[in-house]
């Protein structure tokens, strides 16, 4: 991380306590999807202190990259910024534990739309308008911290806390002062980008075919919350879908229904 870096880092976060496997599924997709954008991998080795990462770097091999070590705490967030204030790369891409790359030139399509896109601020592979409570109502417009590319110098001039808890990380990804929010205030736009580089202004997310929409056909960088939605039942697949997009009450979860359900039969007995 210098002078004579390109201008783009793409920044993955390893946490150690989620193992190796989720590391060699994004190495694996990091090899298999060509990315003729030059730019710098940086790989943020978390909670490692006392443990082996060996096995990792054995994955990264022949893989040019900047490891850098940090505690584990902060959960994504705290750490994304700790890299940052040390970068000087113009711009950076987020991706977090579980992201995997989908498509050929992930990040090219990422930079264009943030190149190119009227007064574009974020761009990210996935979006939400699922509200946050009163002071994040619907349309709660936020791009989800999977997978998002911003200039450095916005990231590290917005209003950050410190993430100690799981609350602390939704309110930065969805709350009243998140991270889509606060560059909206400013006069930017968010924009969701699918695979064939499409960018979609957040009017349009919903018809994206990327998160939780369609048959997620059109995803560039998939993640946890993209694969659970692809494996649930049509029932739970309907209550996501309404708790990202409908402007209406989703209702009850319908796993939490069923738990509730086998707790009950097991208690009477049945």
């Amino acid at each position: 991380m210098n002078n004579a870096s390109p201008r783009l880092a793409a920044v993955h976060l390893v946490r150690q306590c989620n193992g190796v496997d989720c590391f060699r599924r994004f190495i694996a997709s990091y090899r298999a999807m060509d990315e003729p954008l030059a730019h710098d991998l940086v790989v943020i080795f978390k909670g490692f202190e006392g443990h082996d990462k060996g096995p990792y770097l054995e994955l990264l091999e022949g893989i040019a990259h900047t490891g850098v070590d940090v505690a584990d705490t902060g959960f994504d967030i705290g750490p994304y910024l700790e890299v940052a204030r040390q970068s000087e790369h113009a711009r950076m891409c987020f991706l977090n534990s579980f992201s995997v790359l989908l498509a050929p030139g992930w990040l090219s399509k990422l930079d264009r739309a943030l190149s190119e896109m009227p007064k574009a601020g974020i761009v990210g592979a996935t979006g939400s308008y699922e509200p946050a409570g009163p002071d994040a109502p619907f349309p709660n417009y936020h791009v989800r911290t999977n997978g998002f590319l911003i200039a450095r110098e916005l990231l590290l001039d917005l209003e950050v806390w410190e993430m100690r808890d799981k609350p602390d990380v939704s309110r930065f990804e969805a709350g009243p002062r998140s991270l889509t929010r606060q560059i909206m205030q400013r006069g930017l736009e968010p924009y969701i980008v699918d695979r064939d580089g499409v960018a979609y202004a957040k009017e349009n997310w919903e018809a994206s075919g990327t998160f939780r929409s369609g048959e997620q056909e059109k995803l560039l960088i998939a993640d946890n919350r993209t694969n659970a939605w692809l494996e649930a039942d049509p029932e739970t697949r309907e209550w996501l879908r309404r708790l990202a997009w409908s402007p209406g009450h989703a209702g009850r979860n319908p796993q939490r229904d069923r738990k509730l359900s086998r707790r009950l039969r097991r208690w009477l007995g049945g």
